[in-house]
This record gives structure tokens, C-alpha cells and sequence, in this order.
């Protein structure tokens, strides 16, 4: 908590830049014991998004959908309430092995 707080301090970020942060194992599966205790990464990813961003705040994110936790993490994204805009690039865009 003391670090988000002195994070978000200096912000809010024009850009927030991430990588394979959600994946089998901390996601939406429950497949390992961590996720009986800890909140899912994707929950923890987006709260932690809410506090850096600001409005014109630009959070690019390169997630590899291996057993459907991106597209989870993208349903909880899309929760009106949440307010965020989603861009995703096309397909063809996307190195065949990433898609």
C-alpha cells in the first residue's frame, strides 16, 4: 500500500507499459494454491491501473491468451463501471505464435 501510494504520488503516468502480467497460473483458473489467497493478478492489475492512471493516461499492455485469462482480464476491463477504452491490434498484426 505505501508503495502504490508513493507511486501514484508522482503521477498520473502519460504512459503505463506492461508484459505477460496475467497468465494460467495468477489469473481467472485458479490452477495454483496462491490464487486461494491472494486476489487474482487480473483484479490486482486493474485496481492497480485505476490508482496510476489518469484521464489521458495511454496503458499499453502485451498479454498472451494462453488458456483464456486475457480474455477474462478483458471482460473485467470492459465493466461499464470501470470506464476504461479498449483498442486491441488486429490480428494479422500480432505474431502468429501470440494470437
Amino acid at each position: 500500500e505505501l508503495d502504490l501510494q508513493r507511486v501514484a504520488s508522482k503521477g498520473p503516468w502519460d504512459f503505463i507499459v506492461g508484459s505477460d502480467l496475467v497468465y494460467p497460473g495468477n489469473a481467472g483458473r485458479r490452477c495454483v494454491s496462491s490464487n486461494e489467497d491472494r486476489p487474482l493478478a487480473d483484479e490486482t492489475l486493474l485496481t492497480l491501473l485505476e490508482h496510476l492512471a489518469g484521464p489521458a493516461t495511454v496503458v499499453v499492455l502485451a498479454l498472451k491468451d494462453r488458456t483464456g485469462e486475457v480474455a477474462r482480464f478483458i471482460d473485467i476491463a470492459m465493466e461499464p463501471q470501470r470506464g476504461w477504452v479498449l483498442d486491441r491490434a488486429a490480428e494479422e498484426a500480432i505474431m502468429p505464435e501470440f494470437r
